[in-house]
């Protein structure tokens, strides 16, 4: 590996965090000032320089060429400190020690949001590749300043994986990063290298980016862009600084007097990141603020006893679920204020004719069969609907409708994206069959199968589903059982997600306390990002519910959820759906009665459990009232002659012995003094 070291009499300035104004909630960075203009210049300038002298090395045919180190006030330099910061993040550092990260082996590929890296080699002597992308859940939700940062850094071009500044020790970057980021020509010949680097000497700098064509790209790396990178990042300090501080105090305080915990939250501090969306005006000079007021500022309940301290500390540690591309699948079904009837029943419409725009659907019967064009499900397929679907939705034939679709209705007033507007045909019924719409079906409802009924309690999710299948098949709402797996379960992640959940266990089904518990924790997950479940197991989403809400609006979600669980379980359990707020009562009087039963059925006291040896003791104190129970438990019984269920003279036995024996009619035979000798 070739490094270009610095030869500029200009030392590289350390990098150093940009600092927002003082105020209680998110403000608009302020421009740069000048002297920072002036700094940007000057690092550009350094690094100009360098780069040239790795051209040079380029075209004598050296290879690995890294420049070290990056001025740091650089436009370049700015965004590789970034990415640096978001990997030095403590959630990242979290999660690289806890599955032993080697940080020196990271490749970043930012376009598609994968990491590769090999564990520590006390962790892994064989020392294997490991790649994980955004369908990692923790990976998922901790990845974003990272490869926000990384896709500046990227500028645009292919897929390209590069080593990020993950560890201690990265002081450098390859030299292509740098011409990519400066849109600098990466097909030169060896005398095309040399020219520019006469060319770069000469100019003193890169060349600037021309505002007209390449907006775009000068907004995403400017520096307010960069200082909201910085927030985000900064975000993530300030709430592990709140973390550390309630697990010292969970640790410290006494459990028997929580009086002491209210003084302690006003009493501890926090320092604050300066860039930062949270910049509270009552800070101190030195940026700090009581714990107490951070909790209340974000809105957080203020936590009275250590139960509460703890949830606390482990919901702020807990990385926010990320939701997938196209959210749970709904499209204009799912928005916040869903598409209205009118232009549903018009959409579906526009289907029935088979023509949308220029696309024709052909002789489809919906848009699921023009999409698949007459080609086969496969067992791959199957197993992951939710992949084939976002194939669906960028193959070019998906992008084609959806554009389409999105084209007539933007004539109408309504926009949405093409994406949106391609889910919201899959979810509709094709106008081949007739039937009101399904929001105007009966709640748990879907294509006018219910799933929650009195005939479904007791049913396992996987069962409930395959008769969803099945019935799609049966009302000519799918053509095929392989498309009524996709059908179903396109249909499910927007309207009853927790049926999609993997690895359930065999005990919860149907019309149980259990489901009500799976259903509601699902809801949760789902308000905070749309989709997010479809990818979980039970274990999963079961530890995400144990923390429990940890504000206002969390608690609401909670209560909603739970609530429209209740109602489900009160038809599964043979009551009418509740449609009152009498009939709710009712139906939540009786699912907590259910819960109080099974609380003290746990509670009761069974006793000792009853064993053979006891059972035939007391058998034996009946039949031989006479004998004295110590007699029983000696060996002074045989048997004559042996045979093949007990042994003969070689043998003795206790009276218990004969008893517990599984042959009880021979042991009552015996006992009853035939052919028993008793010594």
């Amino acid at each position: 590996m070739t490094s270009v070291s610095t030869h500029i009499t200009a030392q590289p300035q350390p990098f150093a965090l940009s600092h927002l104004p003082l105020a209680r909630h998110k403000r608009e960075a302020p421009a740069p000032t000048e002297s920072a203009g002036d700094a940007r210049t000057e690092g550009d300038r350094a690094l100009a320089a360098e780069y040239s002298t790795a051209l040079l090395l380029a075209a004598n045919r050296e290879s690995n060429i890294n420049i070290r180190p990056i001025p740091a006030d650089s436009s370049f330099g700015r965004w590789w400190g970034q990415l640096r910061a978001a990997f030095r993040s403590p959630d990242v550092v979290q999660w690289m020690r806890d599955k032993g990260i080697n940080a020196e082996s990271i490749t970043l590929k930012p376009e598609s949001g994968t990491i590769t890296f090999k564990l520590k080699p006390s962790v892994d002597p064989e020392q294997k590749l490991h790649t994980v992308g955004q369908d990692d859940r923790r990976w998922g939700a901790i990845s974003g300043p990272i490869l926000q940062a990384a896709r500046v850094i990227n500028a645009g071009h292919e897929d390209t994986a590069f080593t990020p500044p993950a560890s201690d020790l990265s002081e450098s970057a390859p030299w292509f990063m740098v011409g990519r980021f400066y849109q600098e020509r990466q097909d030169l010949t060896g005398p095309a290298m040399r020219r520019r680097a006469e060319e770069l000497d000469r100019d003193q700098g890169f060349s600037r980016l021309d505002p007209s064509s390449a907006a775009d790209l000068i907004e995403s790396r400017s520096a307010d862009a960069l200082q909201k990178q910085e927030a985000t990042v900064g975000d993530v300090l300030n709430r592990y600084e709140a973390i550390n501080e309630l697990r010292h105090l969970a640790k410290s305080v006494d459990i028997r007097n929580p009086e002491q915990i209210p003084g302690e939250l006003k009493r501890r501090t926090l320092s604050l990141s300066s860039p930062s969306t949270y910049q509270p005006i009552s800070a101190s000079q030195s940026n700090r603020v009581s714990l107490v007021q951070f909790l209340e500022d974000h809105g957080w309940h203020i936590p009275t006893h250590h139960e509460q301290l703890e949830n606390l500390a482990t919901a702020l540690s807990t990385p926010a679920p990320k939701m997938p591309a196209h959210g749970n699948l709904g499209g204009a079904l799912a928005w916040p204020v869903p598409l209205d009837q009118g232009d549903l029943q018009q959409l579906k419409a526009d289907i029935g004719t088979g023509k949308i725009g220029d696309i024709d659907l052909g002789p489809s019967k919906n848009v699921l069969d023009y999409l698949l064009s007459g080609r086969t499900i496969s067992a791959a397929e199957q197993s992951n609907p939710r992949r084939l679907i976002d194939t669906w939705i960028t193959s070019p034939k998906g992008k084609a409708l959806g554009e389409a679709i999105q084209t007539a209705f933007e004539t109408r007033g309504v926009k949405g994206s093409a994406s949106d507007w391609l889910l919201t045909a899959l979810n509709s019924e094709s106008a081949s069959v007739s039937g009101d719409d399904v929001d105007h079906q009966a709640p748990g409802q879907i294509e006018g199968y219910r799933l929650v009924s009195a005939e479904n309690s007791g049913k396992s999710p996987s069962t409930v589903v395959k008769e969803l299948e099945d019935h799609l098949v049966a009302k000519g709402k799918a053509s095929s059982p392989e498309k009524a797996t996709i059908q179903a379960h396109l249909l499910l992640a927007s309207r009853a997600p927790e049926f999609l959940i993997k690895d359930i266990p065999e005990g919860v089904v149907v019309g149980t306390h259990s489901w009500v518990s799976l259903a509601t924790a699902v809801a949760r997950i789902e308000a905070k990002a749309p989709g997010n479940t479809a990818s979980m197991s039970y274990a999963d989403v079961m530890l995400e519910a144990s923390v429990a809400p940890i504000s206002d609006d969390e608690r609401t979600v909670e209560y909603v959820a739970q609530t429209d669980a209740i109602k489900h379980w009160s038809v599964a359990n043979g009551m009418d759906y509740p449609s009152t707020d009498a009939s709710m009562t009712t139906a939540r009087e009786a699912y907590s009665a259910q819960i109080r039963e099974l609380r003290e059925a746990a509670q009761t006291h069974i006793g000792q459990m009853p064993t053979t040896r006891g059972i035939a003791l007391e058998q034996l104190k009946v039949a031989l009232p006479h004998v004295d129970p110590e007699l029983f438990e000696e060996k002074t019984i045989t048997l004559q002659p042996s045979n093949r269920h007990f042994p003969g003279l070689t043998r003795y036995w206790t009276c218990i012995s004969m008893v517990e024996d599984s042959k009880a009619h021979r042991t009552q035979r015996i006992i009853g003094g035939k052919r028993a000798v008793v010594s």
